[in-house]
């Protein structure tokens, strides 16, 4: 059975997944201005770190190993070492001073036992939205995924060769089926309220649709929505604009706790996210946060259709399971045969 997941982070990663083992996304090895050593903590650009003391702050042995520009200085970088690969993704400090957006990755592979590099100007053949980078590596697809704000970012994509797949403008990108790039949604920083959209790309066709939240919507997110029209209409027009709230309760505050668990072979994944109330709310307005699951299966089709449950109908049917054991024959039968 072959699973994977993909967990929320606000950060960017450079990510190699895909819908394959049960492993947790790996520890990212970011190196930030907190974790470097004294040589790395000097003010940018007159003392950046350099690429080769990145790889020692995080005791990543490269001894024998010929990455490219090792005493160079870089910023906004990142580097990572799995039982497969060692990687660096890095821009070079003095090409940053001169407006040149350039990152550059290399690869080496543990059991080709070759190091493969490659540049993308972030400004060619589209400006891309992000900059700083943080890495992680699993399976064989590469994900960059450039922070913008705390919001927002945009993830790159390039296989095992170092060979552009897709961009998209979100985090958590997962390549589903060699056919599909399944992601969280980038947003807007300083709206008025953050939720969560989760959309396909396809590869081949380069279309991206949103899957979730789809409509029609089902009981309990219907319901959350009527409740919250209900209080956006009883505070009233002038608080609205005075809160610079929105209009519709369609637009209520949630977010994905955990990330998003794939099952290739059943064609399904699952996540769970949290219903808010809103902190903009006056303290009269008595609404409960929602915990809720939802499963969906027939992804790579026409056909795809979910189900949402509360999180504690989930544990009392079938205990208290990480969400990735959801995705089984019995349980998806169990779930989408129960209208």
């Amino acid at each position: 059975m072959k699973l994977a997941v993909c967990l929320t982070a606000m950060l960017i990663c450079f990510t190699v997944v895909g819908c394959g083992k049960t492993e947790p996304r790996q520890a990212v090895a970011h190196v930030d201005n907190n974790n470097e050593s004294p040589a790395c903590k000097k003010p940018y650009p007159s003392d950046s770190c350099k690429l080769s003391e990145r790889f020692k702050v995080r005791e990543i042995n490269i001894e024998g190993l010929a990455f490219k520009d090792l005493e160079e200085g870089t910023t906004s970088s990142s580097v990572f070492e799995n039982n497969d690969y060692v990687a660096a993704a890095y821009y070079l400090s003095k090409e940053y001073v001169e407006n040149k957006y350039i990152l550059r990755v290399s690869l080496y592979d543990k059991q080709k036992k070759n190091i493969i590099n490659t540049e993308i100007d972030l400004r060619k053949p589209k400006e891309i939205r992000g900059f700083s980078v943080d890495l992680n590596i699993r399976e064989n697809y590469l994900y960059l995924n450039l922070h913008y704000n705390p919001s927002a970012g945009t993830t790159i994509i390039l296989n095992s060769e170092l060979k552009y797949i897709a961009d998209v403008y979100g985090y958590d990108a997962q390549v589903f089926k060699e056919k599909m790039i399944i992601y969280e949604k980038s947003q807007v920083h300083w709206a008025s309220t953050h939720y969560v959209e989760i959309a396909v790309l396809d590869l081949k066709t380069k279309k991206d649709v949103i899957i979730y939240p789809m409509k029609p919507y089902q009981k309990i997110r219907q319901e959350y929505i009527n409740l919250n029209n209900y209080f956006i209409n009883k505070l009233g027009a002038d608080w609205v604009r005075k809160a610079d709230y929105v209009s519709s309760g369609e637009l209520f505050d949630n977010g994905l706790r955990d990330g998003i668990y794939c099952n290739e072979e059943l064609n399904a994944f699952v996540f769970l996210t949290v219903f808010e109330r809103s902190n903009r709310y006056p303290p009269e307005i008595k609404l409960d946060n929602k915990e809720v699951v939802y499963i969906y299966r027939n992804v790579d089709n026409k056909n795809i259709e979910y189900r949402e449950l509360l999180l504690g109908d989930v544990k009392k049917k079938y205990g208290d399971v990480p969400l990735k054991e959801l995705l089984t024959e019995k349980t998806l039968k169990e779930v989408f045969d129960n209208k």
